[in-house]
């Protein structure tokens, strides 16, 4: 079991081998399927959705009401790979006429959507985009940060991140994992195991799915914005 701090390096743990499978973003999954790095073993399904969603958050007191009250605002962000945590708001400020770096007044990345929300909900920034899956598990959790905070935007729908496996990978044995998750829900422990993760279950996906984050950051590219591959 390997973790590490940043979607980039856990793309180049996949892309040279060092990983045989990964449970990344889906922002990390397009720029791997671009070079044909990873195949999609399965998603998961959380609130009876293989899809998620971007929050843009902000301190529950705050005067903000919309994204464009953001402009030249102190802005969280989680990694500069995360579909929900970068991609999706950097696209909304092209969107509303401006790179990312010049939409907002400063941008931080803390790495992690939990330390976004907490960010909001203490004020140290004026927003935060973060995974809609992770606001909702908190406000389970600990309602009690997620009511120092409003959600004023939900992003359209996205496929939900995967589970890949490297390109190489014994395609037996991809199938043979595939078919462990997908069927996980079916046995008490890994039910228990699930539950622990509020996911229902696994679910197949295509690469198709993901079009819509493709477009996203076709779009950045061409606006200027760089996504590392080393």
């Amino acid at each position: 079991m390997i973790t590490r701090k940043t979607y980039d390096e856990a793309i180049q743990l996949l892309k040279e081998g060092r990983a045989d499978i990964g449970f990344i973003c889906a922002g990390s999954f397009v720029l791997l399927d671009e070079i044909k790095a990873v195949s999609i073993v399965a998603v998961p399904v959380m609130y009876g959705r293989s899809q998620y969603r971007s929050y843009v958050i902000v301190p529950k007191d705050s005067p903000i009401q919309s994204f464009d009250d953001l402009r030249g605002k102190v802005f969280a962000m989680t990694d500069p790979l995360s579909n929900t945590g970068s991609i999706y708001p950097s696209y909304r400020a092209l969107q509303f006429g401006g790179l990312p770096d010049d939409f907002f007044g400063e941008i931080h990345y803390t790495y992690s959507a939990d330390k976004s929300i907490t960010a909001a909900a203490e004020g140290l920034v004026d927003g935060a985009a973060v995974d809609g899956l992770i606001w909702d598990n908190f406000s389970k959790t600990d309602p009690g940060l997620t009511a120092r905070t409003r959600v004023i935007e939900r992003s359209p729908w996205f496929a939900m991140p995967p589970i890949v496996a490297r390109a190489g990978l014994d395609p037996g044995l991809v199938e043979q994992i595939r078919q462990a998750l997908l069927t996980e829900d079916q046995y008490p422990r890994g039910r228990e195991i699930l539950d622990g993760m509020f996911i229902e279950r696994f679910t197949a996906e295509t690469p198709e799915a993901y079009g819509d984050v493709a477009a996203m950051v076709m779009a950045l590219r061409q606006a200027g914005v760089n996504f590392v591959q080393r």
